[in-house]
């Protein structure tokens, strides 16, 4: 074994750096240059800057206490061949089990997943300004809520939509109708996920229906209101009379001051306007009209 004690080493010449083809082991200080493939070690320690030509291959390595990581280009995960500045290949798993924000691709799709039991949060900051912009969801309500100037204007949830700003449509609006296929007699019971506007068919055989809604009580707050337009077939006898929300009766405020007679022929169309005025399923305001179409 030898020893080789010195305080610089140069080339034959005594002007560059010495070649060591077999590879160099230890603790290195000063300038490397034409390392190869041969430069092993346990500790590299640079002061001044590091140059690659060719393929960086790290190996279960962890970067830490990183001031900042500067990169001059574009950045490729997944792929060689970046096409943005950050540019993601791969995939990831249907239902991933580790907290954080995955991205990758699923079914075809590019897919952006923010996995936590809280929710997850999408900003669009300004300068100086948080979050100008914000789409939020949250998995104890089941709600996804859209801010603009950091305020909520937009919140839907699994059986409902809040807007919180007067709405702007710029194209016709279609809503749907509950086709029931039989008559308000023979099916009272109507849930209003299913549609504001009832369709009953078939000719009345009673007079002095109820109407029974469901799903408003807990979809709606004191101050707000719902419509619900109910058609029936009266055949001169069957008539609305009567009204529960969610299993409770409310009184109906009809226009004209009574409850409507039944149509002779053609369609009977119920409009009510129902109006929360407190938390208690009995806080409610009903008022009706109906109008015969022949």
């Amino acid at each position: 074994m030898s020893i080789l004690r010195a305080d610089s080493i140069r080339d034959r010449a005594g002007t560059g750096a010495p070649d060591f083809p077999n590879g160099l082991t230890g603790n290195v200080t000063g300038t490397a240059t034409g390392l190869g493939a041969n430069a092993t070690g346990s500790d590299l320690t640079l002061s001044g800057n590091l140059t690659v030509q060719g393929t960086t291959t790290t190996i279960d390595t962890a970067i830490t206490a990183v001031d900042s990581l500067q990169i001059d280009g574009s950045v490729g995960i997944g792929t060689t061949s970046a096409e943005s500045a950050l540019h993601v290949v791969g995939s990831i798993p249907n239902a991933p089990t580790k907290f954080g924000v995955h991205v990758g691709a699923h079914s075809g799709y590019g897919v952006m997943q923010f996995t936590s039991d809280t929710g997850g949060i999408i900003d669009f900051g300004e300068s100086g300004v948080d979050s100008a912009g914000r789409i939020i969801y949250t998995h104890s309500d089941d709600a996804l809520k859209f801010n603009t100037n950091n305020i909520e204007r937009l919140r839907i949830h699994s059986s409902s939509i809040n807007v919180g700003v007067p709405a702007i449509f710029k194209a016709g609006l279609a809503e749907k109708y509950n086709n029931t296929g039989t008559t308000l007699d023979a099916d009272p019971t109507h849930n209003i996920s299913s549609g504001n506007v009832i369709l009953c068919t078939g000719n009345e055989p009673n007079a002095a229906r109820s109407l029974h809604l469901t799903g408003i009580h807990s979809m709606i707050s004191s101050g707000e209101s719902v419509s619900v337009t109910v058609i029936i077939s009266p055949n001169g006898t069957g008539t609305i009379t009567g009204l529960t929300v969610d299993g409770a009766g409310q009184t109906i405020q009809w226009s004209g001051g009574s409850a409507p007679s039944a149509g002779a022929s053609g369609r009977d169309v119920y409009t009510f306007t129902i109006l929360k005025t407190g938390s208690a399923n009995t806080n409610y305001e009903v008022f009706g009209a109906a109008t015969n179409y022949a």
